[in-house]
């Protein structure tokens, strides 16, 4: 995979090309009278390009009824040194059409567990959510890494209760008692 990168302007406007010629223009949007989205909004672009291509592959290989489809992609930042990467990513799919939604959501997190390709590259250091609404209703907020989600407070709780015994029978030994409520 190759693209070319050319500046076209006096200032910050870019037009990347791919290999079959297709282009998107760059520029600093910061600066009034930008032409083209900046970089971080072409990565949460890409997101929503892939994950929509998986979704909507899923679902016509299902044979649902897709009438209308969007993806509405919103990127936290935060500042590290100089620069300000995303922190997380929440994908909100909007369907419209015949389709079931538990189909809908098992299209969403195939695409986020196993597909997406943009995803899985932010993946190590950006946390990605979705929701999924089919003909305007909500029908769940699943989060990539859901199975970790699950476990983690189970382990919170099972340190906090070794910990909470732990303090109570040092306490025990040091002061020849226990106060109520550590037990």
């Amino acid at each position: 995979m190759k693209i070319t990168l050319n500046r076209i302007n006096d200032d910050f406007l870019f037009e990347c090309t791919n290999s079959q010629g297709n282009s998107i223009l760059l520029d600093n949007t910061s600066q009034p009278g930008a032409k083209g989205v900046s970089p971080m909004e072409s990565v949460l672009m890409a997101v929503a390009g892939c994950s929509g291509i998986d979704v909507v592959s899923i679902l016509k290989k299902q044979r649902q009824e897709i009438r209308s489809f969007q993806a509405e992609v919103e990127g936290e930042r935060v500042q590290v040194d100089d620069a300000k990467p995303f922190k997380s990513i929440n994908v909100k799919f909007l369907l419209e059409g015949e389709i079931d939604p538990k189909k809908a959501l098992k299209a969403a997190e195939l695409s986020f567990e196993k597909y997406c390709s943009v995803s899985k590259t932010l993946e190590p250091n950006v946390e990605i959510g979705y929701e999924v609404y089919v003909n305007g209703e909500k029908f769940n907020l699943l989060f990539k890494n859901r199975k970790s989600r699950m476990i983690y407070p189970a382990f919170l709780l099972l340190i906090t209760h070794y910990l909470l015994k732990s303090k109570s029978r040092f306490y025990q030994f040091r002061h020849g008692g226990c106060p109520s409520g550590l037990v």
